[in-house]
C-alpha cells in the first residue's frame, strides 16, 4: 500500500518537482488548482463553500479509485479559510489518513507538519 499525493495550489502554485524531491520514487499525484494562483483569490463566503463541495467530491473520488491506499499526503498552499474548511470537510471514520506538510523555509523544502487519523483520531 502506497500514499497517494495530493497538492492543493490555491494561493500559490506548488510544483511537483518540490514535492517529489521529499517523497521520492513514483507516487500517485493528485493537484486541486485554479488558471491564476494567488494570495487575494478567496474573496466571498460562496468561494468558500465551493471549495468545500469540491474539496469534499474530490477526496471521495480519490477514495474510490485508490481503495488501497495507505493514506494521503497534503502539499497546501492556501489561505487559512480554506484550511479550516478542508479540515472540516474531512470525515473522520471514512478518510484516508492524512500526513500534512508545510513549507519550511530554513531547509528550504516542505517537511511533515501533521498526521490525522494514522492509528486513531
Amino acid at each position: 500500500m502506497k500514499y497517494l499525493l495530493l497538492i492543493l495550489s490555491l494561493s500559490a502554485k506548488v510544483a511537483s518537482a518540490r514535492v517529489e524531491s521529499v517523497l521520492g520514487g513514483k507516487v500517485a499525484i493528485w493537484e486541486m488548482t485554479m488558471d491564476e494562483c494567488h494570495n487575494d483569490f478567496l474573496r466571498s463566503e460562496v468561494q468558500l463553500s465551493i471549495f468545500c463541495e469540491t474539496v469534499r467530491k474530490l477526496m471521495v473520488r480519490i477514495k474510490a479509485e485508490h481503495p488501497n491506499a495507505a493514506g494521503l499526503k497534503l502539499f497546501p498552499a492556501m489561505p487559512v479559510a480554506c484550511a479550516v474548511e478542508l479540515g472540516r470537510a474531512r470525515m473522520p471514520k471514512a478518510e484516508l489518513p492524512w500526513v500534512i506538510y508545510d513549507q519550511n523555509n530554513k531547509h528550504q523544502k516542505f517537511i511533515e507538519a501533521l498526521t490525522i487519523g494514522a492509528n486513531h483520531e
